[in-house]
Formats: C-alpha cells, sequence, structure tokens
C-alpha cells in the first residue's frame, strides 16, 4: 500500500488531490467524541434549563450544518454532496460527559471521514458555547474516526475502538433488552433472549484495544460511564452485582444488528 502523502506534488507543495479518475462508489464514516463536564452543568443539560435553549438540538444541528460545510473549512478537502448526516448525542450524568457519534453518507470519489469528524467536532464545540457561562473547565476529546467503507480500501474499522460481530441470526434489539458480554475460548460473545428466535449470540475475533484488559478477567470499563455502539443500537454497561463475573449491558437506543456490523467502545 503506498503510504506516501497523496497532498504534495512532487516539489513537497500541497495540493487538492485528482480524483477526476476515480470511480463513484458509496460511502460511509462514523466518527466519535466526548465532551466532559461537571456534573451540576449536564444536570442541567438533560433538565433543559440553559437559558440559550436546547444545547442537545443545538449541538445536533450545528453538527449537520458543519457536515455540509466540511470542503470550506478543510483547506483540500472536496466539496461532496452528501446524502446523508446523522448526529446522536448521548449525556451520561453519573460519568459527566456527553458523548457524540456522527455518520455521514455520500456516493461519490473520495472518502467521508473528514465530514463526519467535522460533525462531531463543531458539535462538541457548540455543547462548549451554550454550557461555557456556567462551567469553564469543560473538556473535549477522543475524537475519532471508528469506521468507514466505500472506495479501493474497502472497510476501515479503528482497532482501537471498533471491532465486527458475526451472527447467523440478525435481530432487532429492543430498548431495554439486556445482553451479556462473555469470552469462550478465543472467542468474545455478545448473548441475549428473544422470544422469537431464542438465544442469539452475536461473535467477535477480539475486543477494541481499550477493552483488551477485559481478557485478564476484568470488567471492561467502569459500570458509571460504560457506552457502547452495536450495530444501530446502542448499549450501556448495568451496574456489578456483587460476585458477577459477566459484564452485563442494557440497550439504550432500539437498532437492528446483523453480521459484518460493529461493536464499538465509547467510555
Amino acid at each position: 500500500m503506498d503510504m506516501s502523502l497523496s497532498h504534495l506534488d512532487g516539489r513537497g507543495h500541497v495540493r487538492m488531490v485528482d480524483v477526476g479518475a476515480k470511480d463513484e462508489t458509496r460511502r460511509f464514516a462514523r466518527a466519535w467524541g466526548q465532551v466532559h463536564m461537571a456534573k451540576d452543568t449536564i444536570e442541567k443539560v438533560t433538565a433543559g434549563t440553559f437559558v440559550k435553549g436546547d444545547v442537545l438540538a443545538a449541538a445536533r444541528v450545528a453538527g449537520i450544518m458543519a457536515a455540509k460545510q466540511t470542503g470550506t473549512l478543510i483547506p483540500l478537502c472536496h466539496p461532496l454532496p452528501l446524502s446523508y448526516v446523522g448526529i446522536e448525542l448521548l449525556p451520561l450524568v453519573d460519568g459527566k460527559k456527553i458523548i457524540i457519534v456522527a455518520e455521514a453518507g455520500v456516493t461519490g470519489k473520495t472518502g467521508i471521514e473528514m465530514e463526519a469528524l467535522t460533525a462531531v467536532s463543531v458539535a462538541a464545540l457548540t455543547v462548549y458555547d451554550m454550557c461555557k457561562a456556567v462551567d469553564k473547565q469543560m473538556s473535549i476529546d477522543s475524537i475519532a474516526l471508528l469506521e468507514k467503507y466505500g472506495g479501493r480500501s474497502g472497510h476501515y474499522l479503528n482497532p482501537d475502538f471498533a471491532v465486527a460481530v458475526t451472527t447467523s441470526n440478525p435481530l432487532e434489539l429492543r430498548l431495554g433488552m439486556e445482553m451479556r458480554l462473555t469470552k469462550r475460548n478465543n472467542d468474545y460473545l455478545l448473548e441475549c433472549h428473544d422470544n422469537a428466535k431464542g438465544e442469539v449470540c452475536f461473535v467477535m475475533e477480539r475486543l477494541p484495544g481499550f477493552m483488551a484488559h477485559f481478557g485478564a478477567g476484568e470488567m471492561p470499563c467502569r459500570p458509571s460511564a460504560g457506552v457502547f455502539l452495536l450495530g444501530e443500537s446502542v448499549l450501556k454497561l448495568l451496574p456489578l452485582s456483587p460476585g458477577q463475573e459477566t459484564a452485563s449491558l442494557s440497550v439504550a437506543k432500539a437498532g437492528v444488528v446483523g453480521s459484518g456490523d460493529i461493536f464499538a467502545v465509547l467510555c
């Protein structure tokens, strides 16, 4: 694979890459980030008591608008006719932070990861702007690409945060459904019970890098802050019971999961 910087010409000068000869393909990218804040601040966010208005709604709209302006904001990005932008903001009161996940899609000749990353960044900055009057110690971090696909590079998963799952039974996860994270031989499993399909299992060959210590018998992350993506759904880590040996997760946002979807840790 050619690892040279495509934005530099033979003399080392920056340029906008010529993508005219590339085929148009369906492209998708998903990115995430988080805003840390005081507990009093996030309680105000969830209660909707800020004078400026609805913090989460403003951040969502700002992120979508920013994605559409990426070609203007980032000098060497190509302007793309976006077909889809979606943003999820997940406030965690006990974790004292807001997790932001952005998705973008297009049929085009170049990747769309910059649009997803820009959407997360501007949504996070908007949260800061909306809340800075009461909390100037907020911080923004962990902005990273989770996955992208389309074009010659195929499907990329950020190994620190995400892995692909396989299953013989695609399933629509319902709100409140519980799942167990276990290890069997060399595989990691997410297991749940469905009234129609019985026991359903999602298999992973490994865990995301930030959960690697789970293989040593520890829990994957702090119970107060554990948030995960599984396909279209969002999972939250449940509090641990005394003597509990497996991690349990609850579906906080319903969605469909099938083979090839991702399991991503956002904690």
